[in-house]
């Protein structure tokens, strides 16, 4: 049955504009020939495929509608709708462990200093089996919004793949979502507008993102005053960087690094690097190399959506400095894999950060460590031209709404709207497709590592 709903699921258009699902009706066309149904061995319609043709024609017109509605009906209970109730999951989930297993788990919160908000708490879960001589981490929510999605594959992971770890002797630290404040406020940066994935630390230190492309682009990036339709965003966009692309200003490459490369210089723009480590990222750069002390492998995933093929889980593992590390990435995600893509940062389309969390983990690993790092992007629009507009663009409308407000209540609703689905769609099939996707990563390491 499950194999039946998930094909439907895929034939199905895709949901656009978070649209709802009607599990009263809405299937094909009567017009349709359904004489190729006599022929589908294995389908529940079969018995009725000698049957009198309106009965058919009924039933075939109501269980695509019923099958989705099931189907993601099923799925929504492993997304949660807010922040506070992904949060009780995961703490649901670690007390239930705690009580009935022999796993020796710790479940902790460490609480996001705010003006603002006084119950902004990073929930994590560590377990360190005897002997245990690798350590897995999994982290969501660099992008608050993101957590929607990211933070639901923890909760996943949490009760239905640790106790398998476990029995491999393999160590686990989980941390629930790095963002709370974006989580609960569907926004991509903390509350001091910074992209927690442009923030950390390297060997060097904490560096100032240089970008004088942004510098270039600022004005189209952070148009002043109220923020305005969809539409006309997008054409201003457009119209802009078509011109200095025509110019020769910039060449596509350069653009998206640009964009998306992270600065320091406009503490109100986007992709925001800030000028020193925000609290989680401090708190978390001094936690992992506690939580991760004496174990010779370790493997960091950072759940990621937005960025690449809609439906898409992109593998994008971290620059490696060391011989080890490279052999541990390379070990657990091969080249080709049937669930997801292997997408190095300087693929055509994509583009390297700095101060990235899972370039800034294997710095921190001490001379004897192997650690590997990669994050898991599931794309959302698509990563053509047009689509990589349409994500630049909501990104410009939500930062300039949250600086300047918008035309009106109308538009505030449609620019937010739209912005949580780039990062967290309403489409059942590509909620499905992140759960196959995910679960063919967990059981990918737990074979491999």
């Amino acid at each position: 049955m499950k194999q039946y709903l998930r094909a439907h699921l895929r034939s199905a258009a895709p949901v656009e504009n978070a649209r709802k699902i009607d599990p009263r009706g809405g299937g094909r066309s009567c017009s349709r020939d359904y004489s190729a149904d006599r022929q589908q061995s294995g389908s529940i319609l079969q018995p009725f495929a000698g049957g009198a043709p309106l009965l058919r024609c009924a039933l075939r017109a109501l269980v695509p509608a019923w099958a989705i509605w099931l189907w993601s009906a099923q799925s929504a209970a492993q997304f949660s709708t807010s922040y506070l109730e992904s949060r009780a999951t995961f703490r649901k989930v670690c007390e239930n462990l705690k009580l009935n297993s022999a796993l020796l788990l710790e479940c902790r919160q460490w609480t996001v200093p705010s003006p603002t908000d006084s119950d902004l708490q990073i929930d994590y879960a560590i377990i360190r089996p005897p002997d245990a001589k690798k350590m897995l981490i999994l982290t969501a929510g660099l992008h608050g919004v993101e957590s929607f999605a990211g933070s639901a594959m923890v909760n996943r992971f949490f009760s239905q793949w640790l106790e398998k770890f476990a029995e491999k002797r393999i160590a686990v630290a989980l941390v629930h979502t790095m963002n709370p404040y974006g989580f609960k406020n569907s926004r991509r940066v903390t509350e001091n507008n910074v992209d927690l994935n442009r923030n950390f630390p390297t060997r060097r230190g904490f560096l100032h993102v240089e970008n004088p492309g942004y510098q270039k682009l600022q004005s189209v990036l952070e148009p002043a005053g109220p923020a305005d339709t969809l539409v006309k965003g997008f054409l201003r966009l457009a119209f802009e960087m078509i011109l200095r692309l025509v110019k020769m200003e910039f060449t596509l490459p350069d653009a998206h690094f640009a964009v998306a490369g992270g600065q320091s210089g406009s503490p109100r723009g986007l992709f925001y690097a800030g000028e020193k480590p925000e609290p989680q990222t401090a708190w978390l750069h001094s936690e992992i190399p506690v939580w991760w002390q004496g174990m010779s492998q370790v493997l960091l995933l950072d759940f990621h959506t937005g960025l690449g093929k809609k439906g898409v889980l992109h593998v994008m593992p971290a620059d490696s400095i060391t011989q080890s590390s490279v052999e541990l990435r390379n070990k657990i995600f091969p080249g080709i894999h049937p669930s997801f893509t292997v997408t190095p940062s300087d693929a055509d389309g994509y583009y390297r950060t700095r101060g990235a969390l899972n370039e800034s983990c294997e710095d921190l690993a001490a001379p004897a460590q192997a650690v590997a790092a990669a994050t898991l992007e599931f794309g959302t629009l698509g990563d053509d031209i047009f689509n990589q507009l349409r994500t630049v663009n909501r990104m410009v409308l939500e930062n300039q709404g949250s600086r300047f407000g918008f035309t009106s209540k109308d538009t505030e609703d449609e620019v937010k709207d739209h912005f949580k689905e780039l990062f967290f769609p309403s489409d059942p099939v590509w909620r499905g497709q992140v759960e196959s996707s995910t679960d063919a990563v967990f059981s990918l390491v737990l074979n491999k590592f």
